[in-house]
């Protein structure tokens, strides 16, 4: 079976298991289920399925390959959103920092 991911910002391939998987014009790639794992963790892949999350400036979203890891941060499905600086500490602690690309913003209705 295979799973859709949505990649990093800027990313045109995924690497995983010693394979290449090319990323589509809309930020999504296709791999076999033994990649997505790898991706996730430490790829900064997501799932295609997921909302996207608003990170307000200054703040990152931050994952552990250790689904029992836990930083302070606030839990945003299986990752923690934290400032910057945490983020950065965090690094040292096996946390991975996922780029995120912002969800759009909310349709403002024209003046009258």
């Amino acid at each position: 079976m295979v799973k859709k991911l949505k990649a990093p910002k800027g990313t045109d391939e995924a690497n995983a298991n010693g394979e290449s998987y090319r990323v589509e014009n809309d930020g999504t790639v296709e791999v076999p289920d033994d990649a997505v794992q790898p991706l996730l963790d430490v790829g900064g892949f997501v799932e295609a399925d997921e909302t996207p999350v608003e990170v307000p400036t200054g703040m990152v979203l931050v994952k552990s390959s250790d689904p029992t890891a836990s930083c302070g941060g606030e839990k945003v499905g299986d990752k923690f959103m934290v400032d910057v600086l945490t983020a950065n500490e965090l690094v040292s602690h096996g946390f991975s920092i996922v780029e995120q690309v912002a969800a759009p913003p909310a349709a403002v209705p024209p003046k009258q």
